[in-house]
């Protein structure tokens, strides 16, 4: 992974990047810079699709865990509506694919992959109003890409 950091609270992102919008009084405002830390645990990490990419490839591809480590990250509980250890599955209309998704203020990440890892997608996606109708259009833009059509 080439372009990923935990900037720790540094709001700056470094090179070329998007930017995130979010409806302030009917105006879009850019809410690029903000500290990132504001999401604790789970945010706080800077990264591209072509890295995220990468990471799943190697996930996927056995470079990262080993064999028991992965199964463990992919067992998942009843209470837990299919997430496991950092990894989740992805109901889609051509079955399931496992990965995560994530949002900090105007920025939302979608990683998804199957087990073998030859389908992967990753996007980006800052809708102005973050709706229903904004999130089931990501959704089959997703579903679209990950199973074809």
């Amino acid at each position: 992974m080439h372009d990923s950091s935990a900037p720790g609270d540094n709001p700056f992102i470094a090179g070329a990047h998007v930017h995130a919008y979010l409806p302030v009084d009917g105006y879009a405002v850019d809410t690029t810079e903000i500290n990132p830390t504001i999401a604790g645990a789970s945010g706080a990490l800077v990264s591209t699709t072509a890295d995220l990419d990468r990471f799943l490839a190697g996930l996927t591809g056995g470079r990262l865990l080993a064999p028991a480590q992965f199964a463990e990250m992919r067992r998942t509980l009843p209470f837990s509506s299919g997430y496991g250890l950092g990894f989740m599955q992805i109901p889609l209309t051509c079955g399931t694919a496992w990965g995560h998704a994530g949002g900090i203020q105007g920025f939302n990440t979608f990683a998804m992959t199957s087990l073998d890892g030859m389908r992967r997608v990753e996007a980006y996606a800052t809708p102005y109003e973050p709706t229903a109708e904004a999130s089931t259009a990501v959704r089959n833009l997703l579903d679209t890409a990950y199973c074809g059509g």
